[in-house]
Formats: C-alpha cells, sequence, structure tokens
C-alpha cells in the first residue's frame, strides 16, 4: 500500500491489529526520516503514529 495511503486512513475504523501495525510503521517511516535528515518528513510521520496511538490507549492496548 503506498505511503500516502496508509497516512490518509482512520485509525478509528481500524481493528486493533492493523492499528498496531500502522502504528509501528509509523514509528519506523517517521525514524528512517530522521536519519536521513528529513526532519519534516518526520514530523508527519510522528504526528501520524500520534493519531494512532492516542485511539490505542482509548481501546486499551499497549503502544
Amino acid at each position: 500500500m503506498p505511503k500516502e495511503l496508509i497516512l490518509g486512513e482512520g485509525p478509528d475504523d481500524l481493528d486493533n491489529d492493523i492499528l498496531m501495525i500502522r502504528y509501528r510503521q509509523f514509528i519506523a517511516s517517521s525514524t528512517e526520516h530522521a536519519l536521513a535528515g528529513d526532519f519534516e518528513g518526520r514530523d508527519v510521520w510522528a504526528r501520524a503514529a500520534d493519531r494512532f496511538a492516542a485511539v490505542a490507549r482509548r481501546r486499551g492496548l499497549q503502544t
């Protein structure tokens, strides 16, 4: 799935397994961008990870 489509997903619409997979992907992408010196890209992925983490916490999942 292209990264642009993943960023547009709504975390509330996903089941718990997919939610956590996407959260981990966002964390990994944020780290990759930071290591490459792309701090704007890092921030985009970090904000997406924060959105998904908030939903996971509301559902009682460990992030």
